[in-house]
């Protein structure tokens, strides 16, 4: 879960790549397909439902990539006939999805963009991640030491 403040920071910079890019929708979600901010103007699109197969798709890549013996792959395209999905994956393990109609933007800007602002996003979230483990980690020796003293 994201705190209040990094939420409305990746929502402003997710509705800023949507437009640089020109996308048509974006959203930002983790590994296990949780969405944490989206923009855009596909109103009959499912994301949640793309977002969940996504994270799947990620997830299976990987997969992949390890009987390759290369570490990940880091983005993926999907060519459809009016709408496309290009995907690039953060080293936090977040995911940033980008439907997109080649008529209004290219592939080129959509990658462009889309490297920028997760460049952005990766170091606040990478952060967050860290201090969430940072705070189980607290959790679990207060539990520790709650146990060893009954």
């Amino acid at each position: 879960m994201l705190s209040r403040d990094l939420q409305q920071y990746c929502q402003a910079h997710i509705e800023a790549y949507v437009r640089q890019a020109r996308a048509r929708q974006a959203f930002l979600l983790d590994q296990d397909g949780h969405i944490y901010a989206h923009h855009g103007r596909e109103q009959h699109v499912d994301i949640y439902s793309i977002a969940a197969l996504l994270a799947s798709l990620t997830a299976a890549s990987s997969g992949i990539a390890q009987l390759l013996e290369t570490p990940h792959f880091r983005e993926a395209y999907y060519e459809g006939a009016e709408t496309s999905l290009f995907s690039i994956r953060m080293g936090s393990g977040h995911i940033l999805g980008t439907l997109f109609n080649k008529r209004e933007t290219t592939l080129g800007l959509v990658r462009l963009r889309a490297r920028h602002v997760t460049d952005q996003l990766h170091v606040r979230l990478r952060e967050a991640v860290k201090d969430t483990f940072d705070f189980q980690g607290i959790a679990e020796q207060d539990i520790d030491d709650l146990l060893r003293a009954l």
